[in-house]
């Protein structure tokens, strides 16, 4: 265990089939001494409150209380404790379920060894790094006024305070020079993938939601360094300062950036694979639900539409009773290149299981939408593949509504899809 990331992680499985426990708790137990074990869900809700475990591994079907149940009590007292799922049911509202619970991952029966151990590293992984990060955290409170770290206090006028690092960083003598050079710090952030970029500090209701929304109070940003010519990675905390007198529209920011290059590149590596379907590159559902959540959160603050879409591929099965499950690979991953290729830069493409797609339109209506999604129809009717021939998908398409969670505007999106297929596929069906 000298060099295995699980040895300090503590695991609750748990699993009412003995034999099966048995198993998979000694396999547990070469990777970590710290695992507890109950036999269903009643003991391991009880196990959780005593052995306040990193990471849950559990059934679904159980007696007592089932897996799911059981991860309802438990998110309510922890919400982002890491909870993977196994079950032998494959059935959606299982999935649909989980999602709404904000359950992290789910493996169907019978569950392979490395699979689960690949599924609990990577959650491991992120564990580790926040433990890091929260030891850093409580360092740099301590040296907040030294000049290690970037800081700078600003609000909408003028920049009110920064410290030597800052001055140092951006190669100018005072804020009045750096000011000269740049109308905003947010002008230096650049516009990557997974970071804060300045287009998402562009309007004031956008940037407050980024501030008062817990998870995503702490961002990572990238800034060029003209001085030194390289590229500087940061991690960022902003909050608000008060000064007795000040008004909602002159409220005064304090931004701290802390130099974590290095850590940094680590932290986006794990991210990458634990939200990426490994075959198609796009994301997958766990993501999928965070970015939603974000969607849905945006819609009733400022009801702000969007649309959400899922796709089938037509007679899929045939791809791979015939070509092999190879040449259906290849059919995968060419359409999920269509798809990234023909939507636009805020829409969200993520592989929902199987031969089935999810499209997620970000301030779009339902009619922008259908033309949106019946182009993408059109793109892969076009589409041929040099083995499997032509290649057709079938469309669901809704917009969300005032009364939807995730699970009302699937189950929609899921019953226009079916009727989509039932009335001869390679169609789009929106349902209002």
């Amino acid at each position: 265990m000298k060099n295995n990331i699980l040895v300090d992680i503590k695991i609750l499985y748990v699993e009412d089939d003995e034999n099966i426990r048995k198993i998979f708790t000694k396999f547990l137990l070469r990777k970590t001494k710290h695992v507890e074990v109950a036999i269903n869900g009643e003991d391991g809700y009880i196990k959780f409150l005593e052995f306040n475990p990193d990471i849950i591994v559990s059934d679904i079907n159980m007696p007592k209380l089932n897996g799911l149940e059981m991860s309802k009590k438990i998110k309510k007292i922890i919400n982002d404790i890491p909870i993977i799922l196994t079950s032998a049911h494959n059935d959606a509202k299982y999935y649909t379920e989980a999602i709404a619970i904000g359950v992290n991952h789910y493996l169907s029966k019978p569950v392979n060894a490395e699979e689960l151990l690949h599924s609990i590293e990577l959650y491991a992984k992120n564990l580790l790094f926040e433990r890091k990060q929260k030891e850093q955290e409580k360092i740099l409170q301590s040296v907040i006024n030294s000049d290690k770290n970037i800081i700078v206090a600003f609000n909408s006028r003028s920049i009110v305070f920064s410290n030597k690092s800052f001055l140092h960083f951006y190669n100018v003598n005072n804020n009045n020079e750096f000011l000269n050079k740049y109308t905003h710090v947010f002008e230096t952030f650049l516009s990557e993938k997974n970071v804060l970029s300045k287009e998402m500090t562009n309007d004031k209701e956008t940037f407050e939601d980024l501030l008062f929304k817990t998870k995503d109070k702490n961002r990572i940003v990238k800034i060029h360094n003209e001085r030194l010519k390289i590229c500087k990675i940061f991690y960022v905390n902003i909050s608000t300062l008060s000064f007795g007198n000040s008004t909602d529209d002159d409220e005064t920011y304090l931004l701290n950036l802390t130099d974590i290059t290095s850590m940094s590149k680590e932290k986006l590596e794990i991210e990458e694979k634990a939200f990426h379907d490994s075959l198609t590159s796009v994301y997958n559902r766990y993501k999928l639900e965070d970015l939603f959540d974000y969607e849905l959160k945006q819609y009733k603050r400022y009801t702000r539409e969007f649309c959400f879409s899922m796709l089938d591929i037509d007679w899929f099965k045939n791809f791979n009773d015939t070509h092999g499950h190879l040449i259906g690979d290849e059919v995968l991953i060419s359409i999920a290149s269509i798809l990234q290729t023909n939507t636009r830069e805020s829409d969200v493409i993520a592989r929902w299981g199987g031969e089935e797609f999810v499209v997620l339109l970000p301030n779009t209506k339902l009619d922008d939408a259908y033309t949106i999604i019946e182009k993408l129809r059109i793109d892969i009717e076009s589409f041929n593949h040099e083995v499997a021939g032509g290649v057709t998908a079938s469309f669901g398409l809704s917009q969300i509504n005032k009364t939807d969670d995730f699970q009302s505007l699937f189950k929609r999106v899921d019953e226009a899809l079916y009727e989509a297929k039932e009335r001869g596929r390679n169609l789009v069906i929106p349902k209002e």
